[in-house]
């Protein structure tokens, strides 16, 4: 689960020369906080953007995996797609509150290539190109829907903190 913490940071002086990570690290309490680098990198910048105060998105307590300047602490969601056969559905969580903001559903393009998982084998069999011709029909579809749902929600792409993708395995 994703949680939001929203932090008061104190401005890095030469008396008192604590980073912008560690100040989170301290605020959170989360000793061995972890933060991908690239996160890390634009600290500093976020920091200053949003004044004295950031959120930052914590994955299980263990990762940061995102921030954003100043109070974000309403801008907290998740995407749930199931991955059918013939259909794909999708919905817009709010993970604060479990809450479903708006659903989408569309049809699986992969049935250009089979109607059926079997066919879908069976087109694929001895060819890495098509299965990755599929992976992209897929992934085109899945990217059209969430930019449906987010749109009509008013989200922006860099709140969506978490998604879970259910289908078949083959």
């Amino acid at each position: 689960a994703v949680r939001m913490y929203e932090i008061d940071l104190v401005r890095p002086e030469i008396s008192s020369p604590r980073s912008v990570f560690d100040q989170i690290v301290e605020a959170l309490g989360l000793p061995g906080l972890g933060i991908p680098a690239e996160l890390l990198k634009d600290l500093p910048e976020v920091s200053e953007r949003g004044g004295s105060r950031l959120t930052a998105a914590v994955h299980l307590d263990r990762d940061i995996i995102a921030v954003e300047p100043g109070s974000a602490l309403d801008r907290n969601f998740g995407l749930a797609v199931d991955v059918g056969t013939t259909t794909l559905v999708m919905d817009l969580l709010d993970l604060d509150t479990g809450r479903t903001l708006d659903t989408e559903a569309a049809l699986n393009s992969q049935v250009r290539r089979g109607a059926d998982v079997v066919s879908r084998i069976t087109y694929v069999h001895g060819d890495p190109g098509k299965a990755a011709e599929l992976r992209d029909l897929l992934l085109g579809t899945l990217n059209e829907m969430i930019g449906r749902l987010l749109g009509r929600a008013g989200v922006r792409p860099e709140s969506v903190h978490e998604a879970v993708i259910a289908g078949n395995t083959v």
